[in-house]
């Protein structure tokens, strides 16, 4: 009879050659072995399973049953396509589950039960196109969830997919076919920060889409393809800083639009905007930065936002394709804030090719302007118009930014 000893530390290959074990890391490493089912012989006191690029087809109530010390669990690359009630039984010590890389076409409830210690779930580049209600129920400490790359659609995330996600920071959700979010969506997902939505094509949001992500900072909608923003759309959102929509094609921005984002700083608009309805800017009265450049504009004017509702240190950037008349242009100049100082506000270097400004109002200061009506400093506008009328103290805003003017050739 042959005794075959190891030293602590040391790393002993497994009989029929299904994998190594290394003693003192508790690591059992089969990757890459071509196994076609998980190995029965693999140690009870393991804490690191890897058994990734392999060609297991099923797991099931049982296979991992006996492993209540491993941690780690590494299935990615393998050819998992159903995932069983209770697939995960035993695991109840597991942190990281990866599950990347397989042919996985649906998540259904009752999947993960059992793994309430799981913190980190991969589920990259799978062929997932719908998820179950309560299909994550169990997960009550999963802290990051990463569907980037499925085949998931609006239609296919159920109402109370995500239910039981009451720990979960980092959602990715990018590189699927999502055309629509519902409204109860992310409902549950109080504690969400982190949310990622790009390389989708979102084409319709609904009233209160992103109700329950009451913690997000920040919100990913650029090169979408949405064509409207309903009134309300981002209800909810109460802790929201940033919100990017640029690359979308959005001509009307409704009034109320982005109501209730109280906490917003930054703001990007570049949607190509044709309109805007008067209070479309309502409700942002700690906006720092607006970007409105490559709109087709050509009116911009205060009563877009609530009169008493903008910050005195908002930053505007007006550049590019914008078509603004002169009373439009005349606009920014003539606002005051609170204490009586004269605006800058940036229009860019080359403003002859965004403003229809008659040579009477090339390199008018703000000071010229300043308690005027446009038609005393603009009486030859192209349209005959005499300008529009603001009232200069109606809109508080505050910029380090200088405005040059150039004449329009």
């Amino acid at each position: 009879m042959l005794f075959l000893c190891v030293a602590p530390g040391t790393t002993a290959p497994l009989p029929a050659a299904q994998g190594s074990w290394d003693n003192e890391t508790l690591t059992y490493d089969g990757s890459g072995l071509g196994l076609m089912e998980v190995p029965d012989d693999i140690p009870v006191e393991v804490v690191f399973i890897d058994l990734s690029d392999n060609n297991i087809e099923n797991i099931t109530s049982w296979t991992f049953l006996k492993y209540e010390n491993c941690s780690v669990l590494e299935l990615s690359s393998n050819k998992l396509s159903v995932l069983e009630e209770n697939a995960f039984n035993g695991l109840a010590s597991l942190k990281t589950l990866s599950l990347n890389s397989n042919n996985i076409d649906r998540l259904q409830e009752g999947t993960f039960r059992g793994l309430g210690s799981v913190d980190s779930l991969n589920l990259i580049s799978n062929q997932i196109e719908s998820i179950e209600a309560d299909a994550f129920f169990g997960l009550s400490n999963l802290a990051e969830l990463n569907l980037q790359g499925q085949g998931l659609t609006g239609a296919g995330i159920e109402s109370g997919a995500f239910n039981g996600l009451s720990s979960l920071k980092t959602l990715a959700l990018n590189s699927n076919n999502i055309g629509r979010l519902n409204k109860d969506t992310f409902l549950g997902l109080g504690s969400v920060t982190d949310l990622n939505l790009g390389r989708n094509d979102i084409q319709t949001l609904k009233s209160g889409s992103f109700e329950g992500l009451s913690s997000l900072p920040k919100l990913d909608l650029s090169y979408q393809a949405l064509t409207q923003l309903p009134r309300n759309t981002f209800t909810g959102l109460n802790a929201l800083t940033d919100l990017d929509l640029e690359g979308n094609k959005i001509p009307t921005i409704q009034e109320n639009t982005f109501d209730g984002l109280n906490s917003l700083l930054y703001l990007n608009l570049q949607t190509d905007v044709r309109t805007m309805e008067l209070g479309s800017l309502n409700g942002m009265g700690k906006l720092r930065t607006l970007l409105m450049g490559g709109n087709s504009l050509k009116e911009f004017k205060p009563q877009f936002f609530s009169p008493t509702g903008v910050s005195d240190k908002l930053a505007l950037d007006v550049r590019s394709t914008n078509p603004f008349n002169c009373g439009d242009c005349l606009c920014w100049l003539t606002v005051k804030t609170a204490n009586g100082e004269i605006t800058d506000i940036d229009g860019g270097s080359n403003l002859d090719k965004i403003c229809n400004v008659p040579s009477s109002c090339d390199y008018a200061s703000a000071e010229d302007c300043d308690g005027l009506d446009h038609e005393r400093v603009c009486d030859d506008d192209d349209d005959g118009d005499s300008g529009v009328h603001v009232d200069p103290s109606a809109l508080l805003i505050t910029t380090a930014v200088l405005l040059l003017l150039t004449r329009l050739w």
